[in-house]
């Protein structure tokens, strides 16, 4: 149980280092805009509430794009370790 929980932890560090990272340049999808409409709508007139909404959504929206970044890099190594494969079980027939 222990390895279990230190491997979620630490899974949970990179993910939170990765969506931290992706905020120093991001590339907007709707959800950040969203978010960063309603924060400065937020500070405008003086909502915290709504000011707080925003910044989630930002994170959301972060957190969306850090996933596809995952998504699409796990697609590329599995495409990667099938063609090695493939080349390998051809060389050894």
């Amino acid at each position: 149980m222990k390895k279990t929980g230190l491997i979620l932890g630490s899974l949970g560090v990179v993910f939170g280092y990765a969506v931290w990272k992706k905020n120093q340049k991001p590339k907007w999808n709707k959800r950040m805009v969203k978010g960063k409409t309603k924060e400065l709508v937020g500070d405008i007139t003086n909502n915290q509430a709504l000011r707080s909404e925003g910044k989630f959504d930002q994170i959301i929206g972060t957190s969306q794009e850090v996933a596809q970044d995952i998504a699409n890099r796990t697609t590329q190594i599995v495409e990667e370790t099938v063609e090695q494969t493939k080349s390998y079980l051809d060389k050894n027939k």
